[in-house]
């Protein structure tokens, strides 16, 4: 699972990690480091450290007054990934509770190394 966001979104990750249990890549704009950002993850959220890789963003002069940088963030986020095959979700957004076990089916497994395009 791929997503992106800012520091004040973190509090809806609660209800994602206890859906998803596989791999969750994130990219933080925020000015924190990747461990602060792990330690509020898993001690006040209930994540699993083994299962997140995030990547802290932090706001650069560049951008102050062009709006918010989804397209780097997703970017960040996607190159972090340690799977060969992602799910992007918004950081608001909240997976289903069967989405892990329908991806991981033999009828979805199936149709995804017969075309490379649903991958």
């Amino acid at each position: 699972l791929v997503s992106q966001g800012t520091e004040g979104r973190l509090s809806t990750l609660r209800h994602t990690c206890e859906r998803w249990k596989g791999n969750i890549s994130l990219a933080v704009y925020t000015n924190k480091t990747e461990e602060a950002i792990i330690e509020y993850l898993v001690h006040d959220m209930e994540c699993d450290k083994e299962q997140l890789t995030v990547t802290c963003v932090p706001p650069f002069e560049e951008l102050r007054g062009k709006g918010f940088p989804y397209n780097y963030l997703r970017r960040v986020a996607l190159d972090a990934a340690v799977t060969s095959h992602i799910v992007y979700l918004d950081m608001d957004f909240v997976p289903s509770s069967d989405l892990e076990q329908s991806l991981n089916s033999p009828a979805v497994l199936k149709e995804f190394t017969q075309d490379n395009k649903l991958a």
